[in-house]
C-alpha cells in the first residue's frame, strides 16, 4: 500500500505491477495448498455429517480457498484503503483516453 501511495506520478502502472505480482503469488500458494483446499473441507463434512448436517454445511461454507482469501485481503488492503487515489487515477486515464492522449 505504501508503494502505491508514495508514487509521485501516475499510480496505475505501479498498482498494476503490484497486483500482477500479488495475484501470481496467490495462485502459486493456492496450487501449493490445493491439497488442503480439497481435503480439509471434505474431511470436515465427513466428520460432522452424523452430528449436525445443516450446521456442518454452514461451517464449511465459511472456508475459503487460499487464492480467494488472498484476493479478499487484496481488496481490504489495496482497494478499500487506496480507494481515493486509485479512482482518481482511473478517472484521469479515462479523460485522457477520451481526449485521444497517448497512454503507456
Amino acid at each position: 500500500r505504501e508503494k502505491v501511495l508514495n508514487v509521485d506520478s501516475d499510480i496505475l502502472p505501479t498498482y498494476n505491477a503490484l497486483y500482477k505480482t500479488y495475484s501470481r503469488g496467490a495462485g502459486y500458494l493456492d496450487a501449493l495448498y490445493m491439497h488442503l483446499n480439497q481435503h480439509f473441507t471434505k474431511r470436515t463434512i465427513k466428520n460432522e455429517w452424523c452430528d449436525h448436517y445443516m450446521h456442518s454445511i454452514e461451517k464449511v461454507k465459511k472456508f475459503e480457498k487460499v487464492q480467494d482469501l488472498a484476493m479478499n485481503i487484496w481488496r481490504d488492503e489495496m482497494i478499500e484503503k487506496v480507494h481515493e487515489p486509485l479512482v482518481s487515477a482511473v478517472l484521469q486515464d479515462i479523460t485522457r483516453d477520451r481526449r485521444g492522449v497517448a497512454q503507456y
